[in-house]
């Protein structure tokens, strides 16, 4: 099953949802926590694969660039990126070390990655 593109998963709930006091409010509420989990986990995935591009593109620029290095920093560091570029070098961060994770490791991480 799928919510607006994300695959639904299973929730504990912890939270007392009674407090809500309305069936259709706590329906709702629900609903919007799986949403919001699903999403998370979706972007996490997307995070990955960004990661995984930039480090592709920075390989790239130090085999055929000349000062591919310098180049690559640079552009990370241009108006281009803005303030994204310290996400944009997490994204490169957090592939590298995912990447070197077992297999078994990383199905882990991205059925678990909303707790």
């Amino acid at each position: 099953m799928q919510m607006n593109g994300y695959s639904v998963i299973s929730l504990d709930y912890n939270f007392d949802y009674g407090q809500f006091h309305k069936p259709e409010l706590q329906g709702k509420a629900k609903n919007t926590l799986v949403e919001f989990f699903s999403f998370v986990r979706s972007t996490f995935d997307s995070l990955i694969e960004t990661g995984r591009i930039l480090q592709d593109l920075y390989y790239d620029c130090l085999a055929f660039c000349p000062k591919g290095k310098k180049v690559f920093e640079e552009w990370l560091k241009s108006d281009d990126f803005g303030a994204s570029r310290y996400i944009a070098k997490s994204a490169m961060e957090i592939y590298l070390w995912f990447n070197k994770l077992a297999p078994k490791v990383q199905n882990l991480l991205r059925q678990n990655v909303q707790n």
